[in-house]
């Protein structure tokens, strides 16, 4: 590093039997700064406290963050390589899958609050946003990244403040 700005990479390789040396310097400081955003890319996807599901185009799920096990109720490896539809039977979510495609194609995003049943038969309160993940490829495909914040407390809070308010 020099300067704490510029990175450096310096490798050597041997020419002939003669010791004759070959140096070559690179700069790595795009390199390194691309890695330590996805560094912290990665630390933010798994601490953050909404649940994070990617689905690819067929609608498989390739990545999920920990906050998912406890919305859904099943453990990352029961979820990362299978169908959404198939492994998260969300009744309303699944019902509502028509306008929400239309919006993605439309719009890129949709988000609304559901209700749905986890795998342990709780309800949870949720506000769901689902985002198109634009590809580079031009072959039409996408993937997406579904949001999902836990509402339980929120609305424990408003039932509170409800039965505070109007109960006598």
């Amino acid at each position: 590093t020099i300067d704490n700005e510029q990175q450096l990479s310096l490798t050597t390789r041997r020419l002939s039997n003669h010791g004759y040396l070959l140096f070559a310097i690179q700069d790595i400081t795009e390199i390194e700064e691309a890695m330590n955003r996805q560094r912290v890319a990665g630390r933010v996807f798994e601490a953050s406290q909404d649940g994070l599901i990617v689905l690819n185009h067929k609608g498989v799920i390739t990545m999920v963050n920990p906050a998912v096990t406890k919305l859904v109720g099943l453990e990352i490896d029961q979820l990362v390589g299978q169908s959404f539809i198939q492994t998260i039977r969300w009744r309303k979510l699944q019902e509502m899958m028509p306008s929400i495609i239309e919006s993605i194609e439309n719009y890129g995003v949709w988000q609304g609050e559901v209700i749905e049943q986890n795998h342990l038969g709780l309800l949870v309160p949720m506000f769901a946003r689902v985002n198109r993940i634009v590809k580079c490829e031009d072959n039409g495909f996408y993937d997406l990244v579904i949001i999902l914040t836990d509402l339980s407390n929120a609305k424990e809070m408003e039932r509170l403040e409800y039965l505070a308010h109007h109960d006598a």
